[in-house]
């Protein structure tokens, strides 16, 4: 079960690689925008963590919920990046897009066979 997991965890890293490959897309078309867009990731991932520090300080549900919408809106900023991007340059955003999917579909399929074996 364990070489599941890690490889879980490599698919994850690797799929977070072909995210950033959107920022670098975008970069390449509109370099403003991208600059913009990157700077709002950035921004909730610095209160993501810091919301994560508080948490396991604490222990606090109050927290954890904050964490929750932060990363909502962080989700939204990294879509709002693939649908410009698809704007953009929808061949090259395809291609992105279809290695992220692949990705997904191995972790679904690891993530399975994990919850199988108990």
């Amino acid at each position: 079960m364990i070489n599941l997991i890690e490889r879980i965890e490599q698919i994850r890293n690797n799929n977070n690689f072909s995210t950033l490959a959107f920022i670098r897309l975008l970069t390449d078309i509109k370099p403003k925008a991208a600059k913009e867009a990157w700077a709002k990731i950035q921004q909730k991932d610095t209160e993501v963590i810091n919301l994560f520090r508080k948490a396991v300080m604490n222990k606090d549900i109050e927290l954890i919920n904050k964490i929750e919408k932060v990363r909502e809106e962080n989700n939204r900023n990294w879509m709002d990046v693939v649908r410009l991007c698809f704007e953009l340059d929808p061949e090259r955003a395809r291609e992105v897009f279809t290695k992220i999917s692949d990705c997904d579909v191995q972790v679904r399929d690891l993530s399975k066979k994990i919850s199988d074996n108990g």
